[in-house]
This record gives structure tokens, C-alpha cells and sequence, in this order.
């Protein structure tokens, strides 16, 4: 992949839910704008001077970051279908943190391996025996 996408997929990754700053408040409630908006479109605007420079300079890859954070996902308000391979990597990467940040919490508040509930999630966390010392 060339140098410039690969930089490209870094900046979609590492700004993709930038838009939720727009639709939560300073205790991390959701507000207003989460309601009635997607975190995409705040995306968009937070990113409108780095993209319109871009669009100026490099125009595919304006392009590229548009779609990487729009692109539809499951559970998505909207959005094309993904049409790069980045897009797929990018939001299997997003799901993969939040699964891993869900199992951390299903398992906070207690010690034991077994079973852990977050929500409808049912989380697993075997129970291993200690490594013998040699």
C-alpha cells in the first residue's frame, strides 16, 4: 500500500469517533445532538478545514477520509456500503476495542473467572490454572 494510504488509514482510524465530542457533555451524558444526529456528521465538521485543504491538495484522500468515517457499518443511521478494504479494517478494529473494553467491564467489580454480564452481552473469562514455576 502506498505510503500515503497507509498514512491516510492512520488518520481515519485515529479520528474516526472524533464526532462523538459533539454528542456527549463534560460528565459524558449523551445530549441533544446525540439524539438527533450521527457522530459521523460531527466528524465531518470537525475535520472540515484538514479536509477542504484535502480537497485542495490531495482530493482522493479527502475522499478517502469521507468515506472511511460515513461508510455504512452494522447498526449505522446511514452510509454507503464500504467500498475499500481500509473501511473494513478500520471498523472491525472499532469493534474488536469496544468488545475488549466491554469484557474488561462485565469482569470490574468482580474477581472470579466465569461468566460476566454487561448489558445483553454475556462474557466469558476462563479459569486457567496457575503457571507452574520452574
Amino acid at each position: 500500500m502506498p505510503r500515503l494510504m497507509q498514512e491516510a488509514c492512520f488518520v481515519g482510524g485515529l479520528l474516526h469517533d472524533i464526532g462523538k465530542t459533539y454528542t456527549y457533555d463534560s460528565k459524558s451524558k449523551p445530549n441533544a445532538a446525540w439524539k438527533l444526529c450521527s457522530h459521523d456528521v460531527f466528524t465531518l465538521e470537525a475535520c472540515a478545514y484538514g479536509l477542504t485543504y484535502l480537497d485542495a491538495h490531495e482530493p482522493d484522500i479527502a475522499m478517502t477520509l469521507r468515506h472511511l468515517w460515513t461508510c455504512d457499518s452494522p447498526g449505522a443511521r446511514y452510509g454507503q456500503p464500504a467500498a475499500m478494504t481500509l473501511a473494513r479494517y478500520i471498523r472491525d478494529r472499532d469493534g474488536q476495542s469496544a468488545m475488549a473494553d466491554n469484557h474488561q467491564r462485565a469482569f470490574r467489580r468482580q474477581t472470579s473467572k466465569g461468566f460476566g454480564r454487561l448489558g445483553q452481552n454475556l462474557f466469558w473469562q476462563p479459569q486457567l490454572p496457575a503457571a507452574a514455576s520452574h
